[in-house]
């Protein structure tokens, strides 16, 4: 009984770490044009970063994606308080070149 008790908690700790994943995608697929800020909100939660400019305003999230460890940038455009773009993608960060110095020779000079 208690490892059936046990395999059942496993499946359902993995069932939710899964679904977490795969929340973010069909979440982001829920956003369609039109859609009031309230709704957004309601979706996808408080945002990240917020910008506006004359009438505009874009919201920006950062999702990560449990089962692979992703992370998905979601832009949102809003005029009037509805949506107007949105833009979802995986951002491809690369770490900045090093410079590689060679190590520093030691010069041993020996008196004649």
């Amino acid at each position: 009984m208690r490892r059936l008790k046990q395999t059942l908690l496993a499946l359902t700790i993995c069932t939710l770490v899964i679904s977490c994943g795969l929340t973010t995608s069909s979440t982001i697929m829920k956003v369609q044009r039109g859609m009031s800020q309230e709704e957004v909100s309601h979706l996808l939660g408080k945002p990240d970063f917020r910008r506006f400019d004359n009438g505009s305003e874009q919201w920006e999230y950062t999702k990560t994606n449990m089962s692979t460890a992703a992370n998905t940038v979601i832009i949102i455009d809003f005029v009037d308080g509805m949506v107007t773009n949105m833009d979802s993608f995986e951002p491809n960060i690369t770490p900045p070149p090093v410079a590689v110095c060679p190590p520093n020779e030691i010069i041993t000079v020996v008196p004649p």
